[in-house]
């Protein structure tokens, strides 16, 4: 798999970047180095998360029906598709 940015480009990067700030991914974008969709992809294939642009097609009202509101909303929480198991 290639690398998102170089050892060198990474190197550089954190020279910059205030710690206190994190703000390693923004200095990561700002240099040219990558881009914010790239980062994106990134972690959600490191933490095993989907990543999506869009949900389009994919919202279905009745989801939102599956968790009561007052859950949903401590929670910050909303059910957009259900899948139905075999």
């Amino acid at each position: 798999m290639d690398r998102l940015v170089t050892r060198d480009q990474m190197a550089e990067a954190l020279g910059i970047c205030d710690p206190e700030q994190k703000n390693l991914s923004k200095i990561l974008v700002s240099l040219g180095y990558t881009t914010e969709e790239k980062l994106l992809k990134a972690l959600s294939l490191r933490l095993n998360i989907p990543y999506f642009t869009s949900f389009e097609g994919m919202l279905d009202p009745s989801a939102a029906a599956l968790i009561p509101e007052t859950v949903a909303r401590r929670r910050m929480a909303l059910p957009v598709l259900r899948t139905r198991t075999p």
